[in-house]
């Protein structure tokens, strides 16, 4: 059971990681196409 049970958290803590780095790649790619979009000449 007590297998079972770190099996489960292994599971849950590679989710969060993996969204909180999704995320993150998320946040940086929007901020970089704003900044590409001031630093284009209008």
């Amino acid at each position: 059971m007590a297998e079972l049970r770190t099996m489960t958290f292994v599971v849950i803590v590679t989710v969060i990681v993996v969204s909180l780095v999704l995320g993150l790649i998320d946040y940086v790619l929007a901020h970089s196409i704003v900044k590409f979009e001031f630093a284009k000449p209008s």
